[in-house]
This record gives structure tokens, sequence and C-alpha cells, in this order.
């Protein structure tokens, strides 16, 4: 009798820990693959910026958009080569964050008046040619998500976001 409970908690608890790093392993990626799908939904065409309208309770498709910010997004792709992005400063506060396809944070960096910032995104291992003054973020697999955030908790604000994010670029090289 003991030695067939011991057997049951054994195989209870490698089971148990099996389940537990199989959904540590394939949740980043079922979130990440979710969020595209509801980005690629609105019409979004990768390696180009997309301007979401003004966020609101009824339009909003993500949870936990702030209405007090701006937001554009690009769908990464990098099948056929790296991907540019450049986004100038502006006088209030602005973001640009690069994620990877399991969710990680690859890159962060604020948008500072007079400080633009160019980036070229690449796949980890491959060789690239960085232009002058960009810096380089490696991706892990071939997809990922840039996202724009800029202070915009009025609609004069959000059109002067809108305005740099015009000016925006995301790319092939």
């Amino acid at each position: 009798m003991r030695r067939a409970t011991l057997i049951f908690v054994a195989v209870l608890v490698v089971t148990g820990l099996a389940s537990h790093l199989l959904v540590i392993r394939a949740l980043p990626t079922i979130i990440m693959n979710r969020g595209t799908a509801v980005i690629a939904d609105l019409g979004v065409v990768p390696n180009q910026w997309f301007i979401a309208p003004r966020i609101t309770a009824e339009n909003s498709a993500v949870v936990r958009a702030s209405p007090d910010l701006a937001y554009a997004v690009c769908l990464l792709d990098l099948t056929e080569g790296p991907v540019q992005i450049s986004a100038p400063g502006g006088a209030d506060y602005g973001s640009l964050s690069v994620f990877d396809d399991d969710t990680t944070n690859v890159f962060v960096r604020p948008l500072l008046e007079n400080q633009p910032v160019d980036i070229l995104v690449h796949r980890a291992g491959e060789t690239i040619e960085l232009p002058p003054g960009a810096t380089a973020v490696a991706l892990s697999s071939t997809r990922g998500i840039a996202l724009l955030r800029r202070l915009a908790p009025s609609q004069a604000l959000y059109e002067a976001a809108q305005g740099l994010m015009d000016q925006s670029r995301c790319g092939l090289r």
C-alpha cells in the first residue's frame, strides 16, 4: 500500500511539474499569437506603422490601453531581412518598445525632444551592416511587434502625437 502511494505521488508530482513547464513555455507564444491576430484583424500590414485611432472604452481592442496615450504599432516580419525603425523625439512623453514573438521586451527607449531613435531590427545571429547612428536590436525569431506610445490626453495632443508618428519609419532596410 505504501509503495503504491509513493508511486502515485511521484507520478502526480512529475505530471504537475511537466504541465507547469509546458504552460510557462507555451503561454507567451499563445499571448503573442493572439495579440498579433487582433492587430492583423485591424488591417495592419507587416513592416508599416499603423496609427491607432484615439483610444476610447468602445474601441479598445487591447486590455488596459490608456486613453491618455496615442499608439502606433508595427508588426515585424524579418523573413525578407532586417527592418529599420526610426521615430522623432517630442516635447511630451513618448517611447518606442520592441517585443519578440514570446512577448519579451527586447528594446525600450524614451522619445525625448531633439533625440530621435533609429534602430535596425534583425534576427539574432544574422550579420548586418548597421547604419550610422542606429542601434542593433536582435529578435530570437522572424516575428515581433514594435510599439510607439506618445502622451495624448486631449484631442490637440493626440493630433500632435499623430504628426510625430507620421514622421516615424518602420520598413525593410
